[in-house]
């Protein structure tokens, strides 16, 4: 009775949100001019409210200010018409409010609003500022008891499907099966390269004699040892991006540019992997005589 101010036959037209401009809320004086037995509670806050309480002078519309809780779910449940003029809400978490309380809600077609309300099954969507629009579908409501009955139920059916429950059901039936099925076409893909990973090496290790026909000329064979190495590097970077470890690739990368595939494949095989890192600078003044990693003596002018 207090938002109808003592009229509780009256059809109560109610919005929940902030009092800002982009939410077109004058639209809806024009709204209650061609609905003169209907009502409108608007409650919130905000910077436009001394503005709008002005506006809506002389008009059947009571602004009750902030509320919460208890207070707020009396508001829903005394509500016939939820209405929702702003063409700019992202999603609308008042508008689900609304639909899980059984009111049905007239919203603009724009936004989010579209992606909750299924248009005059869940609720009625218009175009925004055609307020002829918004007590057309008002009246259709109002008028209608088995029809208003039949959309406050599809929307109290909506809202729960918005709803913590089923959330915590799409994740643990959809979202996390998704997971596992990742995890194990991912290792599947680590699984398979290592195998080629381990062919190729194989036919590095095999390819030993082919360098040393290449040292006495055979350029063919050593190009076929390097592009062989080559590969190895690739699929070894393609695990490497996979289990997000660094790559071989960035240990040896400095050989690469500055000695033949049967140096390079020397020292892979000569000593272990994981000595590689400590032995390199004696191999790069033993064998090229220089160390990358030597910061650039400094020249005159510079």
């Amino acid at each position: 009775d207090r938002l109808t101010e003592g009229n509780p036959e009256s059809p109560l037209l109610i919005y929940v949100g902030r009092l800002g401009t982009e939410k077109r809320l004058r639209d809806l004086k024009d709204v209650l001019a061609r609905l003169p037995d209907a009502r409108l509670a608007i409650v919130g806050k905000g910077p436009d409210m001394p503005k709008l309480q002005a506006h809506f002078e002389g008009t059947n519309t009571m602004f009750t200010g902030l509320l919460q809780g208890v207070e707020l779910s009396r508001a829903f449940a005394a509500a016939d018409v939820f209405v929702m003029p702003s063409d700019s809400e992202t999603l609308g978490f008042v508008v689900l409010e609304s639909m899980a309380s059984g009111v049905p809600v007239v919203g603009c077609d724009r936004g989010g609003i579209p992606s909750i309300i299924d248009h005059e099954q869940t609720g009625f969507l218009f175009e925004p500022g055609d307020t002829a629009q918004i007590a057309a579908h008002v009246e259709q409501l109002v008028n209608d008891k088995a029809f208003y009955a039949k959309m406050a139920t599809n929307a109290r059916a909506e809202a729960e499907r918005w709803g913590w429950e089923a959330a915590t059901t799409r994740l643990r039936e959809e979202q996390y099966l998704q997971a596992v099925r990742n995890h194990r076409e991912r290792q599947t893909d680590v699984r398979t390269l290592r195998q080629k990973l381990t062919r190729y090496r194989e036919a590095l290790f095999k390819g030993t004699l082919a360098d040393l026909f290449a040292i006495l000329g055979n350029r063919a064979a050593e190009r076929e040892a390097e592009d062989l190495e080559n590969e190895e590097w690739q699929l070894e970077g393609d695990i490497a991006t996979l289990e997000k470890k660094p790559t071989t690739q960035q240990l040896f990368g400095w050989l690469s540019s500055r000695s033949t595939a049967s140096l390079r494949l020397a020292t892979i095989l000569l000593f272990p992997w994981r000595f590689f890192t400590s032995l390199t600078r004696k191999i790069r003044r033993a064998v090229l005589g220089n160390d990358p990693t030597d910061a650039p003596a400094a020249t005159d002018g510079a």
